[in-house]
């Protein structure tokens, strides 16, 4: 998951801050709904510091147990598993996420192994969950319930298994003390309530809204379609003014994809831009647009449709970004709150596929550009894909060498008279072999009618070189 950012300070709680900006960003009421409930989960969160605090486990205890300091040195005590409590997300036997907490105890008494516990946590756990008699491993039946039911074995084989790889210190692998002192202890299961319903809550909620986003890709995917095919209807040659919309589309394109809106490059890749940047590199998107006029005056109606189409479609989407980000800084805010009340230390450990592909942040912007490249922007083809590698300008009269790779014929005619036999692309040979019959003609018209003033430029081009070198010619022979 992506690091939130920061609430704007105030006197608001997050909380207050949250239903500020939810109300404040005009989303359809059926997104709000869905958002997180950080309220209710605030509440839940109150039982659950209740509950642990009623079964001997307040935060400073909690803390305590779960990083203890380290044992004295020359004590002479076996080496043991350095945590003495253990909480986390799993999965029971029917598939169903829940939360997790054990307790480290000695078989015979029941006692929670005092791993370099200080003297006031050991006799304050004495107190109050392992003085009484009589009851299960000396602990009170009426403050917590242990779980070491047989019949969940296959629960109990993953657990115990995850807990000895994490737990045991490595030097128990080879000390027969510390070997004992480990086959002395067992693991026991503290099952709350409140935690179950605190996280059911939570993981209905991301539940939720990774429907809803998966909902709104493919309700942005469908109106990619639909841009698609007014642009491929305003851009055919049997439109009178196609060729204006060609170059206009292309333009637009270009400057889109200098704007950067929701990725930038850098020297790992695509980085997906944050809602605030990307709002503000729509806006400039935007202006070079009113100033370069080139979202007015559209000769073909299915093009002017197709504009307002596009920018929707941004809105759109910056609009997701920012409800995936205060729902993602409402899911750390929540599990950084659980963490502070209850030292169980569970937002670093929470499991991201819980969280959901959507939610996460970069997926979903991600997904709906790499459609957009596909379905929208690749309509008008762009210049640099039908460049001629050897002199860089637009390969018009195309040679496609077996290689597959395209050369303009004038660098061709160059190299067979410099006996250059290879493909500068690739180095395959077969240059030296082209002829007319490599031409490709449905390349060509494409070029002529997608780049018509690069055409003519590259015609006039070569017929000044070739005019060049016939006077030359002349010269020498004169001579």
């Amino acid at each position: 998951m992506t690091e939130p950012r920061p609430l704007t300070s105030g006197s608001l709680d997050f909380g207050g801050q949250l239903d500020v900006l939810l109300s404040g960003e005009t989303f359809p009421t059926l997104w709000t709904q869905a958002a997180i409930s950080y309220g209710l989960l605030k509440q839940c969160l109150d039982r659950v510091q209740t509950e642990l605090t009623g079964v001997g486990l307040p935060t400073h205890i909690v803390s305590e147990l779960i990083d203890p300091p380290e044992p004295s040195q020359g004590t002479g005590s076996p080496s043991v598993p350095r945590s003495s409590i253990v909480y986390s997300i799993v999965e029971d036997p029917q598939g169903r996420s829940r939360p997790d907490l054990s307790l480290l105890v000695q078989k015979e008494r029941g006692r929670i192994v005092d791993t370099g516990l200080s003297e006031a946590t050991k006799e304050y756990l004495r107190q109050v969950a392992y003085t009484t008699t009589g009851s299960s491993n000396g602990v009170k039946s009426s403050d917590i319930c242990l779980s070491e039911s047989t019949s969940e074995s296959e629960w109990d084989e993953q657990y115990e298994s995850e807990l000895a790889s994490s737990q045991v210190d490595g030097a128990a692998d080879t000390d027969p003390d510390a070997i004992e002192a480990i086959s002395s202890t067992r693991w026991i299961r503290i099952q709350l309530t409140s935690d179950v319903e605190f996280f059911q809550k939570l993981i209905y909620n991301l539940a939720t809204l990774d429907g809803l986003f998966e909902f709104e890709r493919l309700f942005m995917t469908n109106q990619m379609m639909q841009i698609r095919d007014m642009v491929a209807h305003a851009t055919t040659p049997c439109h009178r003014g196609a060729a204006t919309e060609v170059k206009r589309w292309r333009e637009i394109f270009e400057l889109y994809r200098k704007a950067s809106i929701f990725f930038r490059s850098t020297d790992e890749g695509q980085e997906a831009q944050t809602a605030p940047v990307a709002a503000k590199q729509l806006e400039w998107f935007k202006d070079q647009m009113n100033q370069q006029k080139l979202n007015r005056h559209f000769t073909v109606k299915s093009s002017a449709d197709a504009f307002i189409s596009f920018m929707g479609l941004q809105r759109g989407l910056l609009r997701c970004i920012k409800f995936q980000e205060l729902n993602v800084m409402a899911l750390y805010s929540i599990l950084d709150e659980f963490d502070q009340r209850t030292a169980l230390r569970i937002r670093d450990r929470f499991p991201a596929s819980l969280v959901g592909r959507n939610l996460v942040g970069g997926c979903l912007a991600e997904a709906v550009c790499l459609e957009q490249a596909e379905y929208v922007l690749s309509l008008i083809p762009r210049l640099n894909d039908f460049l001629c590698p050897v002199c860089s300008k637009i390969a018009y009269k195309p040679i496609r060498l077996n290689c597959t790779h395209v050369i303009c014929k004038p660098c061709i005619i160059a190299m067979k008279e410099g006996r250059i036999g290879w493909c500068p692309s690739c180095g395959a040979g077969g240059v030296l072999t082209a002829n007319k019959d490599n031409i490709d003609r449905d390349l060509k018209h494409r070029m002529w009618w997608y780049f018509t003033a690069e055409v003519h430029a590259k015609r006039n081009a070569d017929r000044t070189r070739s005019f060049v070198k016939f006077m030359g010619d002349m010269v020498l022979d004169e001579s």
